[in-house]
């Protein structure tokens, strides 16, 4: 088959959507298929006519309405990549309002704030012919709270790169991204009751509202954007203290696969996915109460359990069989989602 990739941004990667892009096109050019991508870099009104020249449209985030309007064009079947909210929230890159996102159970069909079908991003997912989930727990919340039919959803884990580690045993506890929906203030709270630990948060700074790094206590670095080897080669936990619920979590099966054991917020995927077997190669912190479970002190009674447990969890970790988030496994299941758009 011949894809066509659509989105704002896809090469040079800038996070882990075009990281996952990137290494599904990969998977799929293994098994002979023809991938090619149009974005931001290359795009042109002439090159979008090489869209007659592919079965299938594939797109993600703010490019979707532009790629199933060229999909439409060409009469062409289209996919759209569920990653995030940023399809069917109106605030996600809002300034003002994007506070609420920091509180967000993905309550969307009780929502204001949640895009409409006359809007340009919900008239996209509505024409596409699949949407495709990056988790179970993100397709059923699909079904259940957009209001999706289950014939028109699907998912596929993110394609990852895998990183060949042994089990290490680093000495920072980390985690990624300086934003408020990831929980970065969760986690300087807990450095600041931790101050005999070394803390370290990687990731660029986001268009989304971010902690501010100067206000970091002095036990916490920000590293920025680093070879994910580095990442988890420095670091013994992983932490996840994210406000809103997790979709898929890149960064929790990478450290895993490295031997890092993880803390994740109790919500979404990490539970529905079975992403973190509590007690095992991790924990998870209570979302029963969604106000308490993000107060510093229960996390911090969290992060000092997993040390003293961090060999056992290390090496449980290390040992988790992950090949279903594998990049194998997605491209796999993304080939059978394909076939049955174009026969």
């Amino acid at each position: 088959m011949n894809f066509l990739f659509i989105a704002l941004h896809i090469q040079p990667a800038i996070g882990g959507a075009e990281i996952s892009t990137l290494t599904l096109m990969n998977e799929l050019r293994k098994r002979g298929h023809t991938c090619n991508h149009i974005d931001s870099n290359n795009w042109n009104e002439d090159i979008e006519g090489t869209a007659k020249h592919h079965d299938i449209i594939i797109t993600q985030l703010q490019w979707a309405p532009k790629a199933i309007h060229i999909a439409e064009r060409y009469n062409k079947p289209s996919i759209v990549m569920l990653h995030s909210l940023e399809n069917t929230c109106r605030v996600v890159h809002d300034p003002v309002h994007a506070i609420e996102l920091y509180r967000c159970q993905q309550k969307c069909s009780t929502c204001p704030h949640m895009i409409t079908g006359y809007e340009e991003q919900g008239i996209a997912l509505n024409k596409c012919n699949l949407i495709l989930g990056n988790c179970k727990w993100n397709a059923t919340w699909a079904i259940e709270e957009l209001g999706y039919r289950p014939e028109k959803v699907g998912w596929v884990y993110p394609s990852m790169t895998e990183i060949d580690n042994e089990s290490i045993k680093g000495k920072y506890i980390s985690m990624n991204m300086l934003t408020y929906a990831k929980g970065t203030d969760i986690f300087a709270d807990i450095a600041r009751q931790m101050p005999n630990e070394k803390f370290r948060i990687y990731g660029y700074e986001h268009s989304l509202p971010c902690f501010p790094s100067f206000s970091l206590p002095k036990n916490v670095e920000f590293m920025g954007k680093v070879p994910q080897e580095e990442m988890y080669t420095d670091a013994k936990l992983w932490i996840v203290p994210a406000r809103k619920i997790v979709n898929f979590g890149m960064t929790i099966i990478e450290a895993m696969s490295c031997g890092v054991p993880v803390i994740a917020s109790g919500c979404g995927s990490v539970i529905d996915d079975e992403m973190v077997i509590d007690g095992y190669n991790g924990l998870h912190v209570p979302m029963d109460d969604w106000e308490k479970g993000h107060k510093p002190d229960l996390w911090v009674k969290y992060v000092n359990k997993a040390l003293e447990n961090i060999e056992e969890y290390s090496l449980n970790a290390h040992e988790t069989d992950f090949s279903r988030f594998s990049k194998k496994a997605s491209a796999d299941r993304f080939i059978d989602y394909a076939k049955k758009l174009v026969h």
